[in-house]
């Protein structure tokens, strides 16, 4: 059995957020794999650097104003090709390393709603 390494669950959910790396122009508007209190998972069509740092706008839950957060590419691995989306992306982890305490504890309580929600609550 592996054991768990990371200190908040995480829920598979599709969140639309605003992507931007740091010191670079321009920004993407793009969707999560998955969320947790510590950070999420992304497809980026992008090679990025572990240790790059991004800013991210989410909503959490869906529809709430939109909060931003500092986050810091974590790993990074290619996805399979997929004969039904030509384009090729980066399946892509990023820890949260600034996020105020309302705002965590509002991803918090949105991931073990979630997690309640598909009876996979521990």
């Amino acid at each position: 059995m592996i054991k768990e390494k990371r200190k908040y669950k995480r829920v598979m959910v599709k969140i639309n957020l605003i992507y931007k790396v740091m010191g670079v122009r321009g920004e993407a508007s793009l969707w999560t794999v998955d969320l947790g209190g510590g950070g999420l998972r992304l497809q980026l069509r992008e090679k990025a650097k572990p240790g790059t740092m991004v800013e991210m706008g989410i909503s959490v839950p869906p529809g709430d104003p939109i909060f931003f957060s500092l986050g810091r590419i974590v790993w990074q691995r290619r996805c399979p090709d997929n004969v039904e989306e030509p384009l090729r992306y980066y399946e892509t982890g990023v820890e949260f390393v600034k996020m105020d305490v309302e705002n965590r504890a509002k991803v918090i309580k949105f991931v073990h709603a979630k997690l309640k929600e598909t009876g996979n609550e521990s």
